[in-house]
């Protein structure tokens, strides 16, 4: 045999002898199996352990879709009642729900029903923390909100037979063809339509029907017994507002205040037994907040203890009950949120142009009868019993008559507003002061300037001398006041405010011309 043949055969037999030695490593070391197959026992057992997990993090999908019927039918009925909540709302329709349960699961994968939760909560959001062991984590969520009604128990028994009592009297037993009204039955080869219904009858409930609507989870732990758990979620359905009552004194220079809680609960469920958070926020959400109505009604004047404690939070701020309460579902509750008297209350009357400014400096009337506001301001500070930050809501302003009743004077809405920040009140127009504004001249100065002058009269049928602040407005950047008969304060580039004081049952004139230029 030629030489380079015998090296050629050696060659190749080392080649397939190192081949077959290195297969077993390739195979399991460049190409793993997808999916090991094992038994139930071994799937349960080799689910690693994490430490406190949201939802998300452990499943692909949060469905809100019908679970399989076999998940369900075997779902623990150990979801126990609520041991406490804690509620935190914020007044953007949104609340924070925290709920203690005690739940009795086993070692392995165990399915657990829970129950009684927010109709309207938002299944993405849901935290769920094993305090008894904190390697414990859910696996797999399913909300279940196909609740009972006798619409959806129709949709069940298409097809079926039901017993359906007429208003009339009549009894008919058949197979339901349709589950809208009216309601079409066969009975004994008959069609029959029936819109007259006093009431339906069905053998059982159809199964996947829930009576509250539930979270169906499939929750991992390693440890047997009881567990006290921790769940927290989003909810929306629930909503809160602040709103004020202010008794103004009889010389209109002090007032009451009193500030309420009012928190309306639509989101489908109970919170016994809560402690009760309030967030003063404008969140960064789709979902616009709800208003909700208030009434007063008269009491005494007594200090009360604020049962709210205020803090910060974020950028935001927060008011924490001192106690626990109950919100039940389909409830109003209110609560006191501040009580402070004697504050110092400043009365302003001002009068300003109806239109914009823009058409009454340009093309408005020429003379105008106006009215003069009624406002009321005081400072949020420490000096005068305030100085907590003040949600936004409204406020509603009483005064006592001649025989010491309360009578509504108006009210106004106010934004959040901080400490040592002045809160001005919008009530009304005053009914004794009559306002007169006329244009004496208007004339082009050059290309790029106007000039204007103007006469406001102001007649006082008050037995009290009063100072009307006069507004006006202007329309470029460059702006200036040439001529005035009183004193003036310009608030910024486009406004100027004019103080007037006018005597008991007397009339002032106030003259003033204004450069605007372009």
């Amino acid at each position: 045999m030629d030489k380079t043949k015998v090296l050629f055969i050696f060659a190749s037999l080392v080649l397939v002898f190192v081949g077959i030695a290195f297969i077993p490593f390739l195979i399991k070391g460049q190409h793993p199996e997808p999916f090991k197959e094992t038994s139930a026992g071994d799937s349960e057992n080799s689910l690693p352990s994490k430490e406190k997990i949201n939802i998300r993090e452990v499943s692909s999908v949060v469905s809100s879709s019908k679970p399989a019927q076999a998940l369900i039918k075997f779902a623990a009925e150990s979801s126990s009642e609520k041991e406490g909540t804690e509620l935190t709302i914020y007044n953007s329709n949104l609340a924070l729900v925290k709920e203690i349960r005690e739940l009795t699961l086993k070692n392995g994968l165990n399915l657990v029903r829970y129950e009684d939760i927010a109709q309207l909560i938002k299944p993405d959001s849901v935290l769920f923390v094993d305090m008894t062991d904190p390697n414990a984590f859910v696996v797999e969520q399913n909300y279940e909100y196909d609740l009972v009604g006798v619409d959806k128990i129709l949709e069940k028994y298409l097809d079926k037979v039901i017993t359906v009592y007429a208003k009339d009297g009549n009894v008919f037993t058949g197979r339901l063809l349709n589950s809208e009204q009216p309601i079409v039955l066969e009975v004994e080869g008959k069609i029959i339509a029936l819109s007259e219904i006093a009431r339906f009858e069905f053998p059982e409930l159809p199964e996947g029907l829930l009576t509250k609507p539930s979270l169906i989870w499939k929750l991992y732990t390693e440890v047997d017994g009881l567990h006290k758990t921790q769940t927290s979620y989003l909810t929306e359905g629930i909503s809160w507002e602040a709103s004020y009552i202010a008794k103004i004194s009889e010389d209109d220079k002090k007032a009451d205040l009193s500030g309420w809680v009012t928190i309306k609960n639509k989101s489908g469920t109970s919170y016994p037994n809560t402690a009760l958070k309030l967030v003063a926020a404008d969140l960064h959400l789709v979902a616009q907040p709800q208003t909700a109505g208030y009434y007063y009604v008269e009491k005494e004047a007594s200090p009360t203890p604020a049962p709210f404690k205020e803090e910060g939070l974020f950028e935001y701020h927060m008011y924490t009950l001192d106690r626990k309460t109950d919100v039940k579902n389909n409830e109003t509750k209110q609560i006191v949120l501040l009580e402070a008297e004697k504050i110092p209350l400043k009365k302003q009357y001002v009068f300003e142009e109806n239109e914009p400014y823009y058409y009454a400096y340009y093309g408005g009337r020429s003379s105008q009868v106006g009215r003069a506001k009624v406002m009321v301001s005081f400072e949020n500070s420490q000096a005068n019993n305030l100085g907590m930050p003040l949600p936004k809501g409204t406020v509603r302003v009483y005064k006592e008559d001649s025989q010491g009743k309360l009578q509504f004077i108006g009210e106004d809405s106010i934004e959040h507003t901080p400490k040592d920040e002045n809160v001005r009140l919008f009530l009304g127009y005053a009914f004794d002061i009559a306002v007169e504004k006329k244009t004496i001249e208007d004339e082009k100065v050059g290309e790029t300037c106007t000039r204007k002058t103007y006469e406001v009269s102001i007649r006082n049928h008050k037995n009290e001398d009063i100072t009307l602040t006069v507004v006006q407005k202007a329309p470029y950047t460059t702006n200036e006041i040439v001529k005035t008969s009183h004193t003036y304060n310009k608030k910024d580039a486009y406004t100027f405010e004019f103080a007037v004081p006018v005597k008991a049952n007397g009339e002032e004139t106030l003259t003033y011309t204004i450069m605007s230029c372009w």
